[in-house]
């Protein structure tokens, strides 16, 4: 393919590469942190033959710039398979059997990831070739799970006002809800899988009513580039007082850029340090 004119190749080693894999999809970013207005965003298309990752695979071979050594390299796990582990309590010895607590039929590779905000230890599982193919071709790579980036933004997001939070990202096939108490301390989160959009406003009720949250009081925030996203936030707020579309603020990286068409993992990753 050919790169955009913000996306210099005589220095492309000194961008920061984000790779997100799904079972539906998979993109790629680069952005140079240092030069405004360099941040590029593509979704790879999925072959009808073939998973997403062998669509990126084969994308790979085809576009010798992706086998270049980067500043840094984030692999995005966007997977429904993780679990939380306090990070206090995590043993790394036991980790399979943490993981296998959840999920009883896995033969993905369990990956460990540390967060420092909110102080958690994300298990999650990738599909061992995926593991093999990204550790044989890159060397300064590092596997987060999707929901890391979202974490951590809110966190820092969440510790004023008295309120409950809901944090709602609506993809085009899955939803994630976050929960943040009061007092800004993380609580709760899973990812969701839905058809209609009526079952991702069931969920986030269902959410919203086993931690009793107040209509009047507490409030929702939703992210996420689902086209879908209008009418979510229209229904919700038929029931729920405070219900707020939150969209990243364009920093000098994304100038020219429609950040609301990007996964809100993506662009919450180049704001926040993991």
């Amino acid at each position: 393919m050919e790169l955009p004119e913000q996306i210099k190749l005589s220095a492309i080693e000194k961008n920061i590469l984000i790779v997100e894999i799904s079972n539906e999809m998979c993109s790629f970013s680069m952005y140079n942190p240092i030069e405004d207005g360099s941040f590029f965003y593509h979704e790879i298309e999925k072959n009808f033959d073939d998973d997403a990752f062998s669509s990126f695979e084969n994308f790979y071979y085809e576009n010798e710039f992706l086998t270049t050594s980067f500043r840094k390299i984030f692999i995005i796990n966007n997977s429904p398979d993780f679990t939380f582990v306090p990070t206090n309590v995590f043993d790394e010895r036991e980790k399979n059997n943490f993981f296998k607590f959840n999920f009883l039929k896995t033969d993905s590779k369990v990956l460990i990831q540390n967060l420092r905000k909110p102080e958690l230890t994300i298990l999650h599982g990738m599909p061992k070739k995926v593991v093999d193919f990204f550790n044989r071709i890159y060397a300064n790579h590092q596997f987060i799970h999707h929901f890391s980036p979202l974490l951590s933004y809110f966190s820092e997001r969440t510790k004023l006002g008295n309120a409950n939070r809901l944090i709602i990202n609506l993809q085009n096939k899955g939803l994630d809800i976050m929960y943040f108490a009061p007092s800004g301390d993380f609580i709760f989160a899973n990812h969701f899988k839905y058809n209609q959009l009526s079952d991702a406003i069931y969920y986030i009720f269902f959410i919203w009513k086993q931690f009793n949250l107040n209509q009047l009081k507490d409030y929702i925030y939703i992210v996420g580039n689902s086209y879908q996203k209008p009418d979510l936030i229209k229904q919700v707020q038929k029931y729920v007082h405070n219900v707020f579309p939150v969209n990243i603020t364009p920093s000098e990286h994304f100038f020219g850029v429609d950040t609301q068409r990007i996964p809100f993992e993506i662009s919450s990753l180049t704001l926040c340090e993991l």
